[in-house]
């Protein structure tokens, strides 16, 4: 067989090697200069400039692209088209979602065998030798993968927002390039025709808000892309590559102009958040007009809040290269608007107008939420019957007057105090099995009957620890799973069939176990359809019945994102429930036509039960921070970083505050006997957690706030002396876990090394849990014996916490001031094989949760 330049087959083959060396990050001079030499003599001159050097890769992969393609009168029996998507995923050629589709289905194999798909490539015509030059490419410089306009990457988005705006393009000549003809109804009609978003285009080359928001959708479009040809290239052992790829991407997905165009959105009056830390808040926004997001972002916005430039990945040179070669086929991508992409443009403006319409309302939901927590605590001039010598609050006073107007309502009871028996939770799982197959006679109602009686019970048993194996067919896991998923598909069908509240409870008290189990995305698709049906019932007695399970479901939803540390999604969701619950208890405690004193305290326990969720995403958010160790930040960089930890330790202490409140209020609803336990459905190990959190919470924000200090001047060490009065209350609980002494020693720790004088926190207690261990247990002086903590937590398989594993310099410094030296010593000589490992996280923007920094509201008990 001919290996040169009049060998077709060999020189396509051989275009293939060049085109793997460049996206391998290495020179044309390592690779057999036979194949490089017949290359260049054939089709150099369509690879490389005049001048000699590489044509870019997007260039290079058109080229290819049309040479690979088949010949019309290629055989019947050479590979089919589904074949040829995967060849060309495989080699990096392409993103598109349908080829993607199939290499993943094809088990994605890395740069399958070409030679069936070079038999019957059109090839190249007629040749064209390459010029005279040095053969080799010019990658990308490390400084020059981020998307901002003053490097090489940005300026090459620029010039794709100046092709899909027609930048240049004079009145009458073509416009390929424009917008989908729809983009602009699509917008106003999504939002408000008002918006008129798109009104204005590139006039002059200055830019106004069509070329601004296009930018930041160009960006966010090619981020994505970037990370499905990330996908699709590397292999194991490119870790290096993936590393840099992943902080390429983290610039790409939040890009500057999206954290300026969030921060536009938040309107700092109602947020008390006006001139805080000195940051340029006024820009004339008017914040109920989303126009005047969109018009300050265009003219004011590149100005606000300082320099928020990111960091430039750190990593060697050849992965670096192997990224920037990349992050210029997925820029290429989406300027010239391949077919099938992963996203386009269109779809990311749709979603940036989407996530402002979103932040702008859930802010004007901020003062109602607020002020229902002032009313709730507020005293009326009656004499309180839960508490003597006191007055009754709003709520007590309320709840008095429906029971005493015989108001009662039904309890919805979703659980059962008998555990099913492996047989009946087999027949369940068979029965789910058989819907979920579609079988005709197995629909949403039938599954619903045979569920309603027996759910509770199977739930109870699968979530307590009594069936851990015995099943006959699944393990006790995918049972689990199956039964959730079958439970949740039923209702999301018919949520009004007799029973389907029934249901609704217990999917929520499965789903609280279940999301601990699976991967967040097999979460998602169960319960997005689910909530957004059941929030869909709008109107009759079924509409008020679901207010608790909804609150009860929506509160799990973010604990599989958030244990995966998905913190943006996280993040969003718990506030979300936050929110639903907040509304729900208004308006069963402001619309007479509902009232029920069993309907107050299903919306009650849902949205305390929110609350303390919504503590734990972002507590765990700001420890996840702690533990990530960055190098090379400028004193600014790092400053920026710790008001960012100290507003999500702010908003995690503003949660769990107003869950502790909330929390007396459902202990008041126990003592008034209103209702029994059972009808109460308040989970026992509930009020345990909401203590710890609090004291978690409020240690946390302490030590963040005297490492990062902000203008408010507020005396932080009292609030740490605050500690002990909690751990007190704690230690009094009737349902106290390992678990929950864990927490505790954890706890008792961290106060001893902020205290300043390592006191122990139980220190003058007079009531304690019989099962507390010893070195916990009160006493009438002393300091914290650190060791046996530590020995305990060792013993008991539990990690630290966040103590043993903190790599923010500033927060260790702080942490050896307050203990004079003794954080320092202990952390030399304390070795727990169980730690917290620091790994990749999605950090959230914490300037989109409407609640976020309230910490020196009244309404939360400061």
């Amino acid at each position: 067989m001919r290996r040169d330049a009049h060998d077709r087959e060999y020189v396509l083959a051989g275009a293939l090697v060049i085109w793997a060396a460049l996206l391998d990050g290495v020179s044309l001079a390592r690779l057999p200069s036979e194949t490089v030499g017949a290359v260049m003599s054939a089709v150099g001159g369509q690879l490389l400039t005049e001048e000699g050097a590489l044509r870019r890769v997007d260039d290079i992969r058109r080229s290819l692209l049309s040479w690979l393609a088949p010949r019309p009168d290629a055989p019947a029996q050479e590979p089919a088209s589904e074949e040829y998507d995967v060849f060309l995923v495989s080699w990096g050629l392409s993103v598109r979602s349908r080829a993607l589709a199939r290499w993943r289905s094809a088990a994605s194999p890395r740069r399958a065998d070409p030679a069936p798909h070079v038999r019957r490539a059109s090839g190249w015509g007629d040749d064209r030798p390459a010029p005279v030059g040095c053969w080799d490419y010019s990658y990308l410089a490390k400084q020059d993968l981020s998307p901002e306009p003053d490097h090489a990457a940005g300026r090459l988005v620029d010039r794709g927002v100046a092709a899909l705006l027609n930048v240049g393009v004079r009145f009458g000549e073509p416009k390929p390039s424009r917008f989908d003809t729809q983009m602009r109804e699509l917008l106003t009609s999504r939002v408000a025709r008002q918006i008129r978003l798109f009104d204005s285009a590139i006039i002059d080359g200055s830019a106004a808000p069509t070329a601004r928001i296009t930018r930041l959708a160009f960006v966010l479009a090619a981020g994505v892309t970037l990370g499905a040809y990330a996908e699709t290239v590397f292999e194991e052992g490119d870790d290096p590559a993936r590393g840099v790829c992943d902080d390429t991407r983290a610039l790409w997905n939040e890009p500057r102009d999206l954290t300026v165009l969030r921060r536009l959105c938040i309107d700092y009056d109602i947020l008390d958040q006006r001139h805080r830390d000195g940051a340029l808040e006024s820009l004339g926004v008017e914040y109920a007009d989303f126009r005047a997001v969109f018009r300050t972002f265009a003219e004011e916005g590149a100005a606000y809040g300082g320099d928020l430039e990111g960091v430039a990945p750190a990593a060697e040179d050849a992965a670096v290269r192997r990224v920037g070669a990349l992050l210029e086929l997925a820029i290429a991508d989406v300027r010239e608007k391949t077919a099938d992409l992963p996203t386009t443009v269109a779809e990311q403006v749709a979603i940036i107008v989407d996530e402002v319409a979103d932040t702008l309302a859930r802010q004007r939901d901020t003062p109602r939420m607020l002020r229902l927590q002032e009313l709730l605590q507020a005293q009326t001039e009656k004499a309180s019957r839960v508490q003597a010598g006191t007055r009754a609050t709003f709520l007590e006073d309320l709840l008095t007057r429906l029971a005493s107007a015989h108001r009662i309502g039904s309890p919805l009871v979703s659980t059962s105090d008998v555990d099913a028996t492996p047989d009946e939770v087999d027949r369940l799982v068979y029965s789910a099995h058989n819907f979920l197959d579609g079988g005709k006679n197995y629909g949403p109602e039938w599954l619903i009957q045979e569920f309603k009686d027996r759910l509770p019970s199977a739930v109870r048993a699968l979530t307590s620890g009594r069936i851990t194996d015995g099943l006959d067919h699944v393990a006790a896991a995918e049972a689990r799973w199956q039964l959730l998923e079958a439970s949740g598909r039923a209702l999301e069908q018919r949520p009004d069939v007799v029973g389907g509240l029934v249901i609704a409870g217990s999917f929520a008290e499965l789903g609280w176990f279940v999301a601990n189990e699976q991967d967040p995305e097999r979460i998602r698709n169960v319960y997005e359809p689910l909530h957004t049906r059941l929030r869909a019932v709008k109107s009759g007695q079924l509409a008020h019945d679901l207010v608790g399970p909804i609150t009860r479901i929506l509160r799990s939803r973010p604990l599989a994102d958030n244990k995966h540390d998905n913190f943006d999604v996280a993040q969003r969701v718990a506030h979300d429930a936050v929110r639903y619950g907040s509304l729900a208890l208004y308006e069963a405690t402001h619309f007479e036509a509902v009232q029920s004193v069993s309907r107050i305290a299903a919306a009650l326990t849902g949205f305390q039960l929110s609350l303390l969720q919504a503590g734990g995403v972002f507590v765990r958010s700001a420890e996840a921070e702690l533990t990530f160790a960055v190098t090379g930040r400028s004193a600014v960089q790092q400053a920026r970083h710790g008001a960012y930890m100290r507003d999500l330790a702010s908003a995690s202490l503003t949660y769990t505050n107003l869950a502790v409140q909330r929390l007396k209020d459902i202990r008041e609803l126990q003592v008034s006997g209103l209702l029994s336990e059972e009808g109460l459905n308040y989970p026992a190990t509930a009020a345990a957690s909401t203590a710890s959190m609090g004291m978690r919470t409020l240690l946390l924000w302490a030590m963040l706030h005297l490492a990062f200090p902000d203008t408010s001047k507020l005396d932080v060490r009292a609030f740490i002396m605050a500690t002990p009065g909690q751990f007190h209350d704690m230690l009094r609980l009737r349902n106290l876990t390992k678990l929950n002494f864990a927490d505790m020693t954890r706890i008792a720790m961290h106060y001893a090394f902020l205290s300043g004088d390592l006191r122990h926190p139980a220190t003058g207690a007079r009531q304690y849990h019989e099962a507390t261990p010893d070195h916990l247990r009160p006493r009438t002086s002393g300091n914290l014996d650190l060791d046996a903590c530590g020995q305990y937590l060792i013993d008991s398989g539990y990690d630290t916490g966040i103590l043993d594993v903190i790599q923010v310099e500033r927060v260790r410094r702080v942490l050896d001031e307050t203990s004079c030296g003794r954080y320092s010593e202990w952390l030399a000589a304390y070795a727990n094989p169980v730690r917290r490992k620091p790994k990749k996280f999605r950090r959230g923007a914490v300037s989109r949760i409407a609640f976020a920094p309230q910490a020196r509201d009244a309404t939360v008990g400061w």
